[in-house]
């Protein structure tokens, strides 16, 4: 009886151990890519203001780089993806309009544009579509990342759909790096839609963190 209720403390001990040592290791790994990761300044996203005939969405994705916002969810959902990825570990901050980085700057600079589709899915501008950035059901975004100790006006990747970066024409010297994601705003969703797709763009950040940093290090001059 000894022997037996020795073994079955042993088998408590060796069950804790384990248990424990698995509960460790979970955090360990989102832990990881936190602490890894870039610091994050995230600008107010742009509203594509004019036709996005060939090559114009792209070229608007690079130039949203450095400009100041333009629609009213645009600081808004800004905020939302400082949040998200603070919640991630990542240490993330919001920059104003006109806002300079920090100088000596390093880190990724978050941006990216809003635009509308028409009925038959083709790619055109807000305003096209019918007002500001929120107003429209369909309204999509696509999100571009830039190592600001790099040229913070040439993006390595975007994330967006596909078609919305692919197939636009070309732009000098740029060459991203493309995730492929549908995110989409729906004004009548409110504040809930704004988070919604914050989370979202988030989770592809932190999701193809490894992909990101790896197109980085390619993309910068040496």
């Amino acid at each position: 009886m000894r022997k037996l209720n020795r073994a079955f403390l042993a088998g408590l001990v060796v069950t804790f151990v384990t248990t424990f040592s698995h509960a460790q290791q979970q955090p360990a790994a989102s832990g990881a890519v936190a602490a890894g990761a870039p610091v994050m300044y995230v600008k107010d996203f742009q509203a594509v203001q004019e036709s996005s005939g060939s090559g114009r969405l792209l070229s608007r994705l690079r130039e949203a780089a450095h400009e100041r916002s333009a629609g009213q969810n645009a600081g808004a959902l800004a905020k939302a993806i400082v949040k998200q990825l603070s919640s991630a570990g990542i240490t993330a901050r919001y920059l104003a309009p006109g806002e300079p980085l920090p100088a000596p700057a390093s880190g990724w600079l978050i941006g990216g544009v809003f635009y509308s589709r028409d009925s038959g899915g083709r790619i055109q501008s807000l305003l096209q579509g019918g007002g500001s950035s929120g107003s429209t059901p369909n309204t999509e975004v696509s999100v571009t990342i830039a190592d600001v100790a790099g040229d913070p006006n040439v993006p390595f990747a975007a994330i967006g759909a596909e078609d919305a970066i692919k197939g636009q024409g070309s732009v000098a010297s740029w060459n991203p790096y493309i995730v492929a994601a549908k995110f989409v705003y729906k004004k009548v969703e409110g504040t809930t839609a704004v988070d919604g797709l914050a989370k979202d763009i988030a989770d592809q950040i932190v999701g193809n963190m490894t992909a990101l940093q790896q197109k980085d290090v390619v993309a910068q001059p040496h």
